[in-house]
């Protein structure tokens, strides 16, 4: 996977069923030396063309079966299947510090005239706008 946010600006989690994955995060504070989404492959990086990406402060990690990999929302992740045979178990998080933006993220979504997320017919949508509410709720905030 090359390396991005992801795209609803949630927390993540992927739990290392079978082979090992090789994990290269950085912070948001790093966006700054990471030129964008793809741009840099951190597991093979031409410095000649993206010399800034030397001063980024990142880890790297091998996450081997039976272990779990957590990021914070907004961080940069890149991924590489070390074996061949390779299963994982992933989980975005929604809680009260990123309802507000996952709703936004997929009401801005939807009504782009090609959306990235999902395309969702006009029910999903309604019942969509019921799911925003209720997280509002739980969580005791606004969208607005």
């Amino acid at each position: 996977m090359f390396n991005h946010q992801d795209t609803l600006r949630t927390s993540s989690f992927q739990a290392q069923v079978k082979g090992r994955k090789k994990w290269h995060v950085c912070g948001p504070d790093q966006t700054r030396f990471l030129y964008g989404a793809g741009k840099v492959d951190f597991f093979h990086p031409k410095y000649n063309l993206y010399p800034l990406a030397r001063n980024a402060t990142c880890y790297q990690y091998v996450i081997e079966p039976g272990e779990m990999m957590f990021y914070p929302r907004d961080w940069w992740h890149q991924t590489y299947n070390v074996d061949d045979e390779n299963i994982s178990i992933t989980g975005t998080i929604a809680d009260g510090l990123n309802f507000d933006s996952i709703s936004h993220e997929l009401q801005t979504d939807v009504n782009r005239p090609l959306p990235i997320i999902m395309s969702p017919s006009m029910e999903l949508r309604e019942a969509m706008e019921g799911c925003y509410d209720w997280l509002a709720e739980v969580y005791g905030g606004s969208l607005a």
